[in-house]
């Protein structure tokens, strides 16, 4: 591998080149602008309660201090290269939230912010506040934030909005040392090269799209562009969280395969004469917990520490089968010193996006449903309370371009949600509401969970 990359000083500003993945999703995000778009754009939300004669004020000072404790939310892409500059007085900071602060009054709710106004990305990440639904959101290209680090940050700034007296700023371009250190720091890995990699990374990356097309979630599309992204959730109780997470673990298996299995399960079940017989897709996997102190932590949220894997299995394969193959690719250890798989990271991304820039022009655009699964989110993300700040219900967007379908799994006070992202253009909130049940019901059909239980109920 190459010499690990760290941030530069340079004339009035700092500097480090992008990580393959970083480079990797502004690829995928410039996808859009031939339509005034921009693919995978990621917005967490909470919606909150607090006692405020002027919140939008206070939340405004929050913000601000998020500039010193995160300044990985200021970092801009310029000439492919992430650059920050240090804040130098109190007019550059405040005109910096005059660029990324907003008060939304036209928006109805964080869902119709993303669906009808949001389009592509601020060069830097925003905070918006929607005074009709009393949602706090934070919008991002992806390679700057992933799902955890945005959470991260959103906690973050709910603890400087409940908690605490933001410090007087300081304009001495200390919070330079706040900046996430590269991917590969990170992960503490050792400068070293073995010539088999290069190989084996192409041959993983070429199982991508062995036996394709794979199979889609309908039948057929529409011939038209692509329109807003729309989100629709299920909630389970309580009770039927447990009891398919009890009887997961009782088959030895995770949430994540098993709702994966039942995903891929339901797609043919409503798809059941596509000629396609792989199911083809991506794993998505969150690094922190392989990082060394502080990258492990909320210290380092405001940076991309996601890595993917090709998904190709047979889709018409049992349950079980499939939930074992995918139990196996989901727990398979990142950590260099027990495997080296890690060190095929940047061979494999190279060569996927060889692979995706050389494909034919009339190749079939990928419409399988894909699955991300975040945990106990306030077991490590983000807490219930903040001094006097209550947070109600927190919610992930993710900007879909394509025909896929992108489904956030996560656990919120002891409740699982369920929340598939999708295009307009190619399904409706209705049909993918009855996915999403019909995925659950077969989860619990699988594990023999009791069909009885209370159903599971729609969000927000």
């Amino acid at each position: 591998m190459s010499d690990i990359m760290r941030w530069t000083q340079k004339d009035g500003y700092w500097c480090m080149p992008l990580d393959p993945g970083e480079r990797e999703f502004v690829w995928f995000g410039d996808l859009g602008k031939p339509i005034g778009r921009e693919f995978w754009v990621v917005m967490v939300s909470a919606r909150v309660r607090f006692s405020s004669e002027d919140p939008a004020r206070d939340l405004r000072s929050a913000w601000r201090a998020q500039r010193f404790i995160h300044p990985g939310i200021a970092v801009q892409l310029i000439d492919g290269q992430k650059r920050y500059e240090t804040v130098r007085d109190a007019p550059a900071l405040e005109a910096w939230c005059d660029a990324t602060f907003h008060v939304e009054s036209d928006a109805l709710s964080s869902d119709d912010l993303f669906k009808n106004h949001i389009r592509v990305a601020g060069p830097q990440v925003t905070c918006h506040w929607i005074p009709a639904t009393s949602q706090i959101a934070l919008v991002t290209s992806h390679w700057r934030l992933d799902a955890y680090g945005a959470t991260w940050i959103l906690s973050s700034l709910l603890e400087s909005l409940g908690n605490s007296s933001p410090d007087p700023p300081t304009f001495n371009g200390e919070e330079v040392k706040n900046l996430a250190v590269s991917f590969d720091e990170a992960l503490a890995l050792p400068n070293k090269w073995d010539p088999s990699w290069e190989q084996r990374a192409l041959d993983l990356q070429a199982k991508e799209f062995e036996g394709g097309p794979g199979i889609a979630l309908l039948p057929s599309y529409p011939n038209v562009l692509p329109g807003g992204t729309d989100r629709v959730e299920i909630v389970l109780s309580e009770e039927e969280t447990s009891a398919l997470r009890t009887a997961a673990r009782q088959l030895g298996f995770t949430i994540t395969s098993v709702l994966h299995a039942s995903m891929i399960a339901e797609t043919v079940l409503g798809n059941p004469d596509s000629p396609a017989t792989r199911y083809m897709t991506f794993g998505l996997f969150d690094m922190r917990k392989y990082c060394k102190p502080p990258s492990n932590g909320p210290g380092d949220a405001a940076t991309f520490r996601m890595h993917w894997q090709a998904i190709n299995v047979e889709a018409r394969a049992s349950w079980n089968e499939l939930a074992r193959s995918l139990q196996d690719l989901y727990h398979q250890s990142w950590d260099w010193r027990i495997d080296d798989g890690i060190f095929l990271r940047h061979p494999y991304i190279n060569a996927g996006h060889a692979m995706r820039t050389s494909l034919p022009p009339d190749t079939p655009q990928p419409a399988e449903p894909v699955l991300n699964s975040l945990g106990i989110i306030d077991s490590n993300l983000i807490q219930h309370q903040y001094g006097a700040v209550e947070v109600e219900h927190v919610s992930y967007n993710n900007s879909i371009l394509s025909k896929q379908t992108v489904t956030e799994v996560f656990t919120w006070g002891g409740s699982m949600h369920i929340s598939a992202n999708f295009n307009e253009a190619f399904y409706t909130k209705d049909f993918m509401e009855c996915f999403l049940l019909s995925m659950k019901d077969n989860a619990f059909r699988n594990l023999g969970i009791s069909a009885g239980m209370e159903k599971g109920s729609k969000g927000i």
